[in-house]
């Protein structure tokens, strides 16, 4: 394929458009001669956004034949050598270019934190035998149900739920969560059922910090 050649007698136009790899607010020179640029800046040192723009990087190297995978795990390996850590916008545009190259999503396992939070997915997995006494290595006894703090009152059922596909970044968030037995029951919700839920942490028996659901409903699909 030739290199454009750009002359005199070309006409050129500039416009003003936001970068698909960071987002930042970036000027596209074309002309009619076939050449295009990015640009930070209009203007004396006509700055390329190539050569600042990390998201480009990633795609170059996708190009030379080096998999996104392999990528992201020299980045990571390279951050570990320096004994330091892949900054934040760069793994978020390392995931956003993977996914707009793969189409391939990536699961985020969303684990309990500190405060409640809204959660809204599709069950994919149900669980209709939750026994918290075999789950956290307790025998029955008043001493474990004490540790259980109520958790032994009513039966429980364990679902999975998979949220929406970030278009953005390629993430799929998931959830596990404990909702009552009457509450599941109470709403219909099974396997398929797209559900809204308020997840409330917990800490259990000193050995790990779950998911329990309130409020559930079935929303609209």
């Amino acid at each position: 394929m030739s290199v454009p050649t750009h002359g005199a007698s070309c006409r050129s136009h500039t416009f003003p458009v936001q970068c698909r790899d960071c987002n930042k607010e970036v000027f596209v020179f074309s002309c009619s001669c076939g050449s295009k640029a990015l640009f930070d800046a209009l203007g004396d040192p006509w700055p390329l956004h190539d050569d600042a723009c990390f998201g480009v990087k990633v795609r170059a190297a996708a190009a030379g034949g080096l998999s996104l995978p392999d990528f992201e795990r020299r980045l990571a390996e390279e951050a570990a050598r320096r004994g330091t850590f892949v900054p934040p916008a760069a793994a978020d545009v390392v995931r956003r270019v993977t996914y707009q190259e793969t189409g391939i999503a990536r699961i985020l396992q969303m684990t309990p934190g500190s405060e409640a939070r809204d959660f809204t997915g599709t069950i994919t997995s149900v669980n209709l035998g939750v026994n918290f006494f075999r789950r956290f290595g307790l025998p029955d006894g008043p001493m474990a149900r004490a540790l259980l703090r109520g958790l032994t009152a009513e039966p429980y059922v364990e679902l999975y739920l998979k949220g929406v596909i970030s278009r953005s970044t390629g993430i799929c968030p998931v959830v596990q969560v404990f909702v009552a037995k009457d509450l599941v029951e109470k709403v219909g919700a099974g396997h398929g059922a797209r559900v809204s839920v308020r997840l409330t942490p917990r800490d259990v028996a000193g050995k790990e910090r779950i998911w329990l659901g309130e409020r559930l409903r079935i929303e609209e699909n």
